[in-house]
C-alpha cells in the first residue's frame, strides 16, 4: 500500500467520537521517503478546515523552525497522534489515541523514517513513557535503529513567548546531530547539565526571595 492509498483510507475512518465533530480527517503531509517524521497531538481549527496538519499559527512557527535548520516541509513528514480535531482543541483522550494509533503505525511502516520528532507530551509518550517533557526536550534517544528527538509542541510558544527561543535552540541541536557534529550522549549530557543548572538557579532565587520576604516581615513587626 502506498502512502497516498493509506491516507485515502484514513480519511474514511469513523472509529471514534472525534470524527462526528470534525469537518474532515487530517492524515498527514510530506514526503513518502522522508527520513524525519514530526508527530504532533491533533489537528486544530485551521487544520480541520484545510485537511492538512500544522497549517495554523503553530504550523507557521514549525515552518520557521524547519527553515532555521535548512529544512522544508517537503523534506519531512508531518502527522498527528489523532487524525481528527478534538472539540475546542482540547487534549486528545487516551481511548481516542488508541483508536487512531493504527493509522499512525501504518504511516510509520510505509515511510520508515530514521528520525522521529515527537512534538509535545502526548506524542512523546508514544515513544518515551513515564517521563517529563520539561526534562527530555532537546534530547536524542536511539532505540532499535531509530532515533527520537524530543521537542515541545510549537503551540507553547504562541501562549508563552519565553518558549520561542527554547524551541529554536532545541532544533539547532537536531541540525548538529544531522550533520554528525554532535552524538546523542554528548547532546543529552549537555542538556541535562543545562536543566540542572536552571533548577539550581531557580531554587537559589526562591531561597533568596524567601529570605527577603522574611526580612521585610521582621522589619514590619
Amino acid at each position: 500500500m502506498t502512502l497516498e492509498e493509506l491516507n485515502e483510507s484514513c480519511k474514511k475512518c469513523d472509529k471514534c467520537r472525534l470524527r462526528k465533530g470534525a469537518t474532515q480527517v487530517v492524515p498527514g503531509a510530506g514526503s513518502e521517503h522522508a527520513e524525519i517524521m514530526f508527530i504532533g497531538e491533533g489537528p486544530g481549527e485551521t487544520e480541520d478546515k484545510q485537511g492538512l496538519p500544522f497549517v495554523g499559527a503553530a504550523g507557521r512557527f514549525l515552518n520557521e523552525l524547519l527553515k532555521s535548520i535548512n529544512l522544508n516541509r517537503e523534506d519531512v513528514y508531518i502527522a498527528n497522534m489523532v487524525k481528527c480535531r478534538p472539540p475546542g482543541n482540547r487534549d486528545p483522550q487516551e481511548d481516542e489515541i488508541q483508536a487512531c494509533k493504527g493509522w499512525l503505525n501504518q504511516q510509520i511502516k510505509v515511510i520508515q523514517p530514521k528520525i522521529f520528532v515527537p512534538l509535545g507530551r502526548f506524542a512523546m509518550y508514544k515513544f518515551l513513557k513515564g517521563t517529563s517533557i520539561s526534562k527530555e526536550h532537546g534530547k536524542i534517544y536511539s532505540r532499535s535503529g531509530k532515533v527520537y528527538f524530543v521537542m515541545y509542541h510549537p503551540a507553547v510558544a504562541l501562549y508563552n513567548g519565553a518558549m520561542r527561543p527554547i524551541l529554536l535552540e532545541d532544533i539547532k541541536k537536531l541540525r548538529l546531530f544531522l550533520d554528525g557534529k554532535l552524538d546523542a550522549q554528548s547532546l543529552n549530557d549537555t542538556v541535562s547539565k543545562i536543566i540542572s543548572e536552571k533548577e539550581t538557579l531557580k531554587k537559589e532565587q526562591n531561597k533568596n526571595q524567601g529570605n527577603k520576604d522574611s526580612s521585610q516581615f521582621k522589619m514590619t513587626i
